[in-house]
């Protein structure tokens, strides 16, 4: 009879040189994110063309980093698939998603709003790299669908369950893979970044609870779509 040998690396949803690799990426990203921002408070003023290759250029960036996961997930056997949950596609499960996700939405908006009154407002956006005519505003969408389920997947997906499998401890999980949620977006500035913790670690206890990262998938994009285009 064979036996099987369980080591830590083995409860692991990919090799940790892997995580390593992610979060240095995630690194520069942030690094992209406060080049952008800069040069949209410092050019004068920013052009059509500039915006779409900007959107485009998060587009590709989103892409790339939903590739270097599903690598790492494969080195293991795993699949977006396992990392997403959800495999159940009737009906009522798909409605029930979409109610739990605006429900979800909904509380979020309500909660968030209270804390930056708390706090004292969120820190000025940065209107050089909102959309302001049609052809932007369809690719804001397509961006903020992008991000929405990219960011989820890799943190409340990889970087939970990795955390997870390391720690052995939920807590620790959604508050680590918040903390890095917030720390990504840290261009946005330090008001921002105390909301976006807040923001990460509601998504990271959806996602536990659900153990399904579509509701959390459908409000993030949302949020982004309303953020970009209210403003």
């Amino acid at each position: 009879m064979t036996q099987s040998h369980s080591t830590p690396e083995s409860r692991l949803i990919a090799p940790l040189w892997h995580t390593g690799l992610l979060l240095l990426v995630i690194l520069a990203l942030t690094l992209f994110g406060f080049y952008s921002q800069k040069h949209a408070l410092t050019a004068a003023p920013t052009t059509s063309n500039s915006k779409i290759l900007l959107y485009l250029s998060v587009i590709a960036l989103q892409y790339g980093l939903l590739r270097l996961v599903t690598l790492g997930l494969r080195r293991y056997g795993n699949t977006l698939n396992s990392v997403i949950g959800g495999q159940r596609t009737d009906l009522r499960s798909i409605i029930l998603n979409i109610v739990i996700g605006i429900t979800f939405w909904a509380v979020c908006a309500v909660l968030l709003m209270c804390l930056k009154n708390w706090i004292g407002g969120g820190d000025t956006p940065v209107r050089g790299v909102l959309p302001n005519n049609i052809p932007q505003g369809f690719l804001w969408i397509v961006l903020s669908i992008a991000a929405g389920f990219v960011e989820e997947v890799c943190y409340r997906g990889y970087l939970q369950k990795q955390i997870m499998s390391l720690t052995h401890s939920a807590t620790v999980a959604v508050f680590m893979q918040a903390v890095l949620f917030a720390v990504s977006h840290s261009y946005q500035g330090f008001k921002s970044v105390v909301v976006i913790f807040v923001y990460g670690t509601m998504f990271g206890l959806l996602a536990l609870w659900r153990g399904d990262l579509w509701p959390g998938i459908g409000a993030h994009a949302w949020t982004d779509i309303v953020g970009g285009l209210v403003r």
